[in-house]
């Protein structure tokens, strides 16, 4: 391991030593009269951004990973994205740049990636992915539009919309939509792994996401956000995925991904979670939701009954969690200890899993039974990570309670988290040793000032 310190910013370099002698000749691209200045007037060779690709270049070529902190001004984004582009002139496999915020995305796929590949002598090919939640499935639009009276109250014009905007939209996607439709409105028309019929769909040659998912296959370079990428890493540990093949990975803005692994590896319980989970089944105060679609008698009658009584003894549950927090939270800021409630809905859930999951097999319609099935997933879902934060099953993992302000009769929110101590064994083992070299880069990795030929860089946390 060694620390550098060049132009005022500290660099760390995990198992790779900056060289010159690479297989690109930096100085060519970045110098006075190379390729950028030759397309970028009044670009000016900078010595950190040479030094910083040379690393990125050599971690690449030696399959090591490697952390670097560059303040504003170095020219991060071109460091990264010329070794990354040497590795498709390679043939080297797919390179995966995660961002944490959506101006950093649209910087680099709207402008530093558009002007490399007309400066470079070789073309090559990246694309922005988005989470397959972002898409419109066209099969379920067309479900929700046959069972919207049943469905909806006067949200059911936004579907209208939607709906006209699906015969027109290329894309298909959220960032395309003129407007923000509701949450339960998109939730039933949104494309979902588990809930697709994949080539047997007779939309599949044009349906939005596979369509994009064809483009993500052929790219050279895949741009993310990084809870897509998490999302993607915990997936492929389950045998699925979201993103295709990648062999390797830079990370940019990568001071935020502890908090998004500490997301994704976490728990977060809400009793607004449990209320759109029931309504999407049955609302008896609107009488709308997928079982009034399928009618009412003996079919329904027993899961309608079971939703009615996880209502009722989730209110009393998350009543319950409230007052133990407004009681503890000076002693214990919403920490809690196993089992300090008891648990009033499990049970409930996965009576009505079994319920559902009858029902799934007695249907014959096809997007009725995958409607179900998606249903029973997340019943079982929610069922598991309760019973494993009342049990407090994983020993190096918080798990604390917050309480939101509520008032006019009305039940605020009240959430139930849980997230590891340390996320770094988990980020190790689907990450770090995952794949060969991965590149993390921001202008803030350290957490303190280092004094001249000192170890003590502030990079201790690493």
């Amino acid at each position: 391991m060694e620390f550098v310190r060049s132009g005022g910013q500290y660099w760390i370099v995990f198992f790779a030593m900056i060289k010159a002698n690479t297989s690109l000749d930096i100085k060519e691209v970045f110098g006075a009269g190379g390729l950028i200045s030759q397309s970028f007037g009044g670009f000016e060779e900078r010595a950190v951004q040479v030094q910083m690709a040379r690393a990125v270049q050599k971690a690449f070529a030696d399959g090591k990973h490697l952390a670097v902190e560059a303040g504003t001004g170095v020219g991060k984004s071109f460091a990264y994205l010329i070794p990354a582009i040497e590795l498709v002139y390679k043939n080297a496999g797919k390179v995966l740049i995660s961002t944490f915020t959506i101006t950093l995305q649209e910087q680099l796929t709207g402008k530093d990636i558009p002007f490399l590949t007309k400066c470079l002598p070789r073309g090559f090919t990246a694309v922005l992915a988005k989470g397959r939640g972002n898409y419109l499935c066209k099969r379920r639009l067309e479900f929700a539009l046959r069972r919207q009276g049943r469905l909806f109250d006067e949200s059911g014009s936004q579907l209208a919309v939607i709906n006209d905007w699906a015969r027109e939209t290329e894309d298909g996607s959220l960032s395309d939509i003129t407007f923000v439709p509701k949450g339960k409105v998109w939730d039933l028309v949104k494309s979902e792994h588990g809930n697709c019929r994949g080539r047997k769909c007779r939309h599949f040659r044009e349906c939005f996401y596979w369509r994009a998912r064809r483009r993500l296959e052929t790219a050279d370079i895949v741009v993310a956000n990084h809870a897509l990428l998490f999302s993607d890493l915990v997936l492929k540990e389950q045998g699925a995925s979201v993103l295709p093949e990648y062999g390797h990975v830079i990370i940019d803005e990568a001071q935020n991904i502890e908090h998004v692994a500490e997301d994704h590896f976490g728990i977060d319980i809400s009793n607004y979670r449990v209320r759109f989970l029931l309504d999407g089944l049955y609302n008896p105060r609107t009488h709308r939701g997928l079982l009034a679609y399928m009618g009412s008698g003996s079919k329904t009658e027993a899961a309608m009954k079971m939703i009615g009584r996880i209502d009722k003894e989730a209110r009393a549950f998350f009543k319950t969690v409230r007052e133990w927090y407004e009681e503890n939270k000076k002693q214990s800021n919403g920490r809690c200890y196993a089992n300090f409630v008891d648990d009033r809905i499990g049970g409930h859930l996965k009576e009505l899993r079994l319920e559902l999951a009858k029902l799934a097999k007695q249907t014959e319609d096809v997007d009725e039974k995958f409607e179900i099935t998606r249903f029973v997933d997340r019943c079982a879902g929610l069922a598991m990570e309760l019973e494993c934060f009342l049990a407090q099953k994983q020993p190096d993992y918080v798990n604390w309670v917050k309480g939101g302000s509520s008032g006019g009769g009305r039940q605020g929110r009240v959430v139930l988290k849980s997230a590891a101590v340390n996320v770094g064994p988990d980020v190790k083992r689907c990450l770090f040793d995952k794949y060969e070299s991965v590149i993390l880069t921001s202008a803030t990795l350290s957490c303190g000032a280092a004094d001249k030929g000192s170890q003590g860089s502030g990079f201790e946390f690493f």
